[in-house]
């Protein structure tokens, strides 16, 4: 149960992540007339974890954003 947990903290801080950076994208826009859509890259790398295969590891998250008026859709992949 242990080694479970340790495999899905590291994906969950990096989803936790993705919604703030999003979210703190958004912000400024909001309520301006800039568009955000289009694709947007974010890379983790993972300096310290008790799973050590995951140390040193980089993800690439591309983020894929339509925005729709006040409406900011989007789609990730890693």
């Amino acid at each position: 149960m242990r080694k479970f947990i340790n495999i899905w903290i590291p994906i969950i801080g990096i989803m936790i992540g993705i919604t703030t950076l999003i979210f703190s994208i958004w912000q400024p826009w909001k309520n301006s007339d800039k568009d955000m859509s289009g694709e947007w890259q974010m890379k983790s790398i993972i300096t310290n974890s008790d799973y050590t295969k995951y140390e040193g590891m980089e993800v690439i998250w591309i983020i894929q954003l339509i925005q729709d008026g006040k409406k900011l859709l989007g789609a990730e992949r890693r």
